[in-house]
């Protein structure tokens, strides 16, 4: 009975590292999100096959099967949209209104875009909405 206590821990263990690499990974921006993710998903499928669970059932298909949910497609779409829309500088022209609008105080601009935020969230997925709303340089211990 150790055993399969101990190769369970294994696995939990080793989807923590996992996770905890590919958290490190998104937050260091050195690498295309793309690649991460593949990644993660590839050495999850390794291991649980390399390593099957002796007390749950896991198959590959079960893993990858939470990629098919409706909602998670709506969030990574609205995801996409806001990286166009960043990409290709169309909010160039509101990020200047906004900016006139706001004067020289930060404060004001800042309660601008945290209405203009809050009137978006009230429609869309909070994700993409911080997506497009809070773009930030990577973290300095990252270089």
């Amino acid at each position: 009975m150790s055993g399969i206590i101990e190769h369970d821990n294994f696995l939990m263990w080793a989807s923590f590292a996992i996770i905890a690499f590919s958290v490190i990974a998104f937050a260091c921006d050195r690498w295309s999100i793309e690649l991460i993710s593949l990644s993660t998903i590839a050495a999850f499928l390794f291991i649980f096959a390399l390593f099957p669970s002796e007390t749950v059932n896991i198959q590959p298909y079960e893993l990858v099967s939470g990629f098919a949910n409706p909602a998670l497609i709506t969030v990574i779409s609205l995801l996409m949209i806001g990286q166009a829309l960043f990409n290709t500088d169309a909010l160039d022209a509101p990020i200047r209104l906004l900016a006139r609008m706001g004067g020289n105080g930060m404060t004001r601009t800042l309660i601008i875009l945290l209405a203009i935020a809050a009137v978006f969230s009230a429609f869309m997925n909070n994700t993409p909405v911080v997506v497009m709303f809070i773009p930030s340089p990577p973290p300095a211990y990252c270089s």
